[in-house]
C-alpha cells in the first residue's frame, strides 16, 4: 500500500509542469470539467477504500490473510483508477494546450469548425446543381421517371406525352403550336424536343445525390462530435472511475474510461484527418489543384433561367392583351363591330344612337357567326407563336446551335396570314356596307394559315435536331467540369466515417486493454 501511496505521488510530481503548461497555454476546457465530477469521483474513492479498510479490519478481526491481501490489492486497483483519471485529464489537457498553441484552437472545436464549413459548402453545391438542372428542366420538360411509376407498362409512363400531343390532335386548323411537343402526323412522328438531356439530368441526379448524401454526413458528423464534447469527459470518464472501484464492475468501467478517452481524443483526430485532404480544395497550389466552380454551367443557368422567366412574363402579358378572344369569339368581334357602329352611324345623323345600336346588333348576332373563322384571328395564338420562335432564336444563340435561317423563316410563316387575317377583321368592320357581306381576305387567311401551319411544324421540328445537338455537346462539357468540381469536396466527407471507425475503434481497443479493460470493443475491433 505504501509503494502505490509512493507511486501516485511520485507520478503527480513528474506530471506538474504539464498540467502547469496546459493552464498556461489556456486550455481550461477539461480540467474546468472536472468541479461536476467532484462528488462522484470523491464517492467513488470514499467507497473504494472504505471497502478495502473495512475488509483489511476483517481479516485483523478474523486472522484471514486471504481477504487481507484482496484489501490491499483493492486499495491499489482504487489508487491506480484515479491515478489513471488525473493522468488522462493531464495528458488530454497538455494535447489540448499543444494543438491551440500551433492552430489556434482545439482539436475538438477545429473538427467541429470543419463539419460545420463543408456541410455550408455542400449545401450550396447542391443548391447549384439544382438551379442547373431547373434550368435544364426548362428545355426538357419532367425526366421520363416522373411520367409515371416504373411498374407500369411503357404507355403508362408515356402517358404524359400522350395527353400533350392529344391535345395538338383537337386543335382547330390553322392554329399555331408552342415550341413543346412537334407532332407530324403525316409521317407518324411525334417527337419530344431535347430528350437526348434526360441522360444528363440522370447523370446530374446522381451528382446531386451525392453532395446531398456529403452534406448530411458533415452534419451528422457535427452532432455526433457535439455530443461526444459533452459526453466523453463529463460523463463517461468519471461514471468509469465509479465502476472501477468495485471489483465486480472493474473491468467495465476501466472499459468506459478508454472509450470516453478514445472517442474524445481520436474522434476528431479522425476528422482532421479528413479535413486535411478537403482543404486541398480551397487552394489552388496544392496538388491535385482546385477546380473552381464550372463557369459554363453558371452561364448556362444564367441564360436559361432569364429565358423562362421573360417567357412567362410574356405569356401572361399575350393572354392579359388576348383576353376577349377567351369567350368562345363572342368578344372579340366587339371593338370591330362597334368601331364600324360608329363610323356607319354618322350618316344617320339625328338618327345616329339608332343606327349605332341597329348596326351593332347585326354585326354581333347575324355577321360574326356566319363569317367567325377564328384560327386565323387567334390573337393568343399568334402571340405564341411569335414567342416560340423568338425563343428558338435566342436559344440557338445561348447554345450555339448554328440553326439555319430560313428554318425561323418558315416556323413564322403562319404568323403572316395570322395578322391579314386579323387586321382585316378590324378593317371590314368599319368599311360602310360591308355589314352584310363576306370578309374574304379572311377566308384567304385562313386557307394560307392552314397550309403554313404543317411547313412551321417541320421547321421547328428541324430546327430542334441543331438545338438538341448544341445542347448536348454543352451539357457533356458541363459534366466533365461539374462532376470533379464536386467530387474534390464530397469525397473526403464522405470518407469521414470509415475513418472514424478504423481509426476510434483502433484506439479504444489499443487503450482499453492497457489500463484493465476489455479488448474486443463490441466486436468491431475484429474487423479491423
Amino acid at each position: 500500500m505504501r509503494n502505490s501511496s509512493a507511486a501516485a505521488v511520485l507520478l503527480l510530481l513528474v506530471l506538474m509542469p504539464a498540467l502547469s503548461f496546459a493552464q498556461s497555454a489556456g486550455s481550461q476546457s477539461l480540467l474546468n470539467a472536472f468541479p461536476p465530477w467532484a462528488p462522484l469521483v470523491a464517492l467513488a474513492i470514499i467507497i473504494g477504500y472504505s471497502i478495502a479498510g473495512l475488509a483489511y479490519m476483517l481479516s485483523t478481526v478474523f486472522r484471514t490473510p486471504e481477504l487481507s491481501v484482496w484489501a490491499k490489492t483493492e486499495v491499489a486497483e482504487v489508487t491506480a483508477s484515479a491515478s489513471l483519471v488525473l493522468i488522462m485529464l493531464i495528458a488530454l489537457s497538455s494535447a489540448d494546450a499543444i494543438f491551440a498553441a500551433a492552430t489556434g484552437s482545439t482539436p475538438m472545436q477545429a473538427s467541429l469548425d470543419f463539419t460545420s464549413q463543408a456541410s455550408d459548402k455542400l449545401f450550396n453545391v447542391f443548391v447549384d446543381s439544382m438551379w442547373l438542372s431547373s434550368a435544364i428542366g426548362t428545355l426538357t420538360g419532367a425526366p421520363p421517371q416522373y411520367a409515371g411509376s416504373t411498374s407500369k407498362s411503357a404507355k403508362d409512363i408515356n402517358s404524359r406525352i400522350d395527353q400533350m400531343t392529344a391535345k395538338i390532335k383537337d386543335a382547330k386548323p390553322g392554329s399555331a403550336m408552342r415550341m413543346m411537343i412537334f407532332a407530324l402526323y403525316a409521317f407518324n412522328i411525334n417527337y419530344y424536343p431535347f430528350s437526348g438531356a434526360n441522360v444528363f439530368l440522370g447523370h446530374f441526379g446522381t451528382v446531386q445525390s451525392l453532395s446531398l448524401t456529403s452534406a448530411f454526413i458533415a452534419v451528422a458528423s457535427n452532432l455526433a462530435l457535439d455530443f461526444i464534447r459533452s459526453v466523453a469527459i463529463p460523463l463517461m470518464v468519471p461514471l468509469g472511475l465509479f465502476f472501477s472501484v468495485f471489483s465486480v464492475t472493474r473491468k467495465m468501467g476501466r472499459t468506459l474510461m478508454a472509450f470516453g478517452v478514445g472517442l474524445y481524443l481520436f474522434l476528431p483526430a479522425s476528422v482532421l484527418i479528413a479535413k486535411s485532404m478537403y482543404d486541398s480544395a480551397y487552394k489552388p497550389g496544392t496538388n491535385p489543384p482546385e477546380i473552381p466552380e464550372p463557369s459554363n454551367a453558371v452561364s448556362l443557368t444564367k441564360a436559361l433561367m432569364q429565358v423562362q422567366m421573360a417567357e412567362i412574363a410574356l405569356t401572361i402579358i399575350g393572354s392579359v392583351v388576348s383576353a376577349p378572344t377567351m369567350t368562345a369569339g363572342q368578344l372579340f368581334f366587339l371593338p370591330a363591330c362597334i368601331g364600324g357602329a360608329a363610323v356607319q352611324s354618322v350618316a344617320c345623323m339625328i338618327l345616329a344612337p339608332v343606327c349605332f345600336v341597329i348596326y351593332l346588333f347585326i354585326c354581333m348576332f347575324f355577321t360574326r357567326p356566319m363569317f367567325d373563322f377564328g384560327g386565323s384571328m387567334d390573337v393568343s395564338t399568334t402571340l405564341l407563336s411569335s414567342l416560340g420562335v423568338v425563343k428558338a432564336i435566342v436559344l440557338s444563340s445561348i447554345l450555339g446551335a448554328g440553326v439555319p435561317a430560313y428554318m425561323y423563316v418558315g416556323m413564322a410563316a403562319p404568323m403572316v396570314p395570322s395578322l391579314i387575317g386579323l387586321v382585316s377583321t378590324y378593317v371590314w368592320g368599319i368599311i360602310p356596307g360591308t355589314v352584310m357581306s363576306p370578309n374574304m381576305l379572311l377566308m384567304v387567311a385562313n386557307v394560307a394559315n392552314a397550309i403554313l401551319a404543317p411547313i412551321a411544324n417541320l421547321s421547328g421540328f428541324l430546327s430542334h435536331y441543331y438545338l438538341d445537338q448544341a445542347l448536348a455537346s454543352k451539357l457533356t462539357d458541363i459534366t466533365l467540369d461539374f462532376t470533379p468540381y464536386v467530387l474534390q469536396y464530397a469525397v473526403p466527407v464522405m470518407l469521414i466515417p470509415l475513418i472514424m471507425i478504423i481509426v476510434t475503434v483502433t484506439a479504444i481497443r489499443s487503450i482499453s486493454p492497457a489500463i484493465g479493460g476489455e479488448i474486443q470493443i463490441l466486436g468491431l475491433s475484429e474487423l479491423i
